[in-house]
């Protein structure tokens, strides 16, 4: 197994602990295999070590917007993750309003390949709300992180397909926009 080292101060989300540390990382696997007070196990060509170095854990982002299918030319799966590794973010979970919007087994299935192809980040993805309560049982069992909810869905959604979601311990994701923000103050003064 070919590893490299990466020595640093800690930072565990909380605090700048200023202890020094070396993270020990599986090359093929991209996976911290260790942690070490000194750069053991790793040949001197694969070992970065700098005082001024801040080791972090990555951080995660349940709301992104990846596009790709029909959406590519604006982002994808690549662009979106690129970015976001560039700024720390290790897990990304994709919206499912794109074009076409991902309701079906068969979409998500497509835009999971697609993330599973493209992704330089960990990922999941929230579904739509499908047309019926068969189609979501089916949808929950593909590896999709949960729910999401847009205003046209409020009046739709049942608290079965809330049931369904929790007992695959997934999550429900409400969009925090109702139709009446859209209009006008004026409109309710009439």
């Amino acid at each position: 197994m070919s590893r490299c080292c990466i020595c640093g101060k800690l930072y565990d989300g909380i605090e700048l602990r200023g202890e020094y540390a070396c993270l020990v990382v599986d090359v093929e696997s991209g996976s911290i295999v260790d942690v070490r007070e000194k750069p053991l196990g790793c040949s001197e060509k694969h070992v970065y070590n700098s005082a001024s170095t801040i080791i972090t854990p990555s951080f995660i982002d349940m709301h992104v917007h990846l596009r790709g299918l029909s959406l590519a030319y604006k982002e994808d799966e690549e662009t979106g993750t690129k970015a976001a590794i560039a700024g720390g973010i290790g897990l990304v979970v994709d919206m499912p309003n794109t074009s076409p919007y991902i309701n079906t087994v068969e979409l998500v299935i497509t835009k999971l390949k697609a993330l599973a192809q493209k992704s330089y980040t960990d990922y999941s993805l929230y579904t739509g709300l499908p047309k019926t309560i068969e189609q979501l049982k089916e949808i929950v069992l593909t590896g999709v992180a949960g729910l999401k909810l847009y205003p046209s869905d409020y009046y739709r959604v049942d608290e079965k397909a809330i049931e369904i979601v929790n007992e695959h311990g997934l999550i429900v994701i409400v969009h925090p926009e109702l139709p009446e923000a859209s209009k006008s103050i004026t409109s309710f003064e009439e």
